[in-house]
């Protein structure tokens, strides 16, 4: 069995100024520990699991990036009203880059086992560290930046994001970095091209 890499792309760092402005933009304090989940509100990202690891963390503010309606997630609505969770959109990369660059980390539930969230590589790619359950991680362990719940469990889940947020935010940084690192040689057109090569070897043996 051979791993084919997603080819992904590098984005810009995130600067400091950038990262203010996006909290203003979407009205959050420059104080708090915002977690990002970006992607749909289907069943399958397992997002029950998410709200029920933030549930009562203080100081924690849960951004949700997605072009869904809340009404999908029946949680949603409530967390909003309270306050504890914001709202913003993806469709463009400049929502995109606005919703990580305002965020401390990625969070990655996952209910339903197989397929790569996409929402990891674009987390690593643009600096951000992530905590993740084993199911959204794909089999991919040991990745730069990530700090990987122990099961796919709310508690284990909260444990990575206490983790990660426990950390100064220079730390949280730090290693935030490695990730752009990771995507650069482990998901360049170079390592897709050289994995493909080596299934086609493989499939068909030597040339003759």
């Amino acid at each position: 069995v051979h791993t084919l890499p997603i080819p992904w792309r590098v984005a810009t760092p995130l600067s400091e100024d950038e990262r203010a402005h996006a909290r203003r933009e979407l009205g959050l304090p420059p104080s708090a520990q915002v977690v990002l989940y970006a992607g749909n509100l289907d069943g399958y990202q397992g997002l029950p699991v998410l709200f029920d690891a933030l549930r009562d963390l203080p100081g924690v503010t849960l951004l949700v990036a997605t072009e869904d309606a809340p009404a999908r997630l029946s949680e949603l609505p409530a967390w909003l009203a309270r306050g504890t969770a914001r709202l913003t959109s993806l469709r463009t990369e400049q929502a995109r880059r606005q919703a990580h660059a305002a965020a401390d980390l990625v969070a990655l539930p996952r209910r339903s086992p197989g397929g790569l969230p996409v929402k990891l590589l674009d987390g690593l790619a643009r600096g951000l560290p992530v905590a993740a359950v084993p199911r959204a991680l794909a089999g991919h362990r040991g990745v730069p930046a990530v700090v990987a719940a122990v099961d796919d469990c709310p508690h284990a889940l909260r444990a990575a994001i206490t983790e990660v947020l426990s950390m100064d935010p220079q730390a949280r940084r730090a290693p935030g970095s490695e990730g752009p690192r990771y995507i650069a040689q482990h998901h360049s057109g170079a390592a897709f091209r050289g994995a493909l090569t080596a299934a086609e070897r493989d499939a068909l043996g030597p040339p003759r």
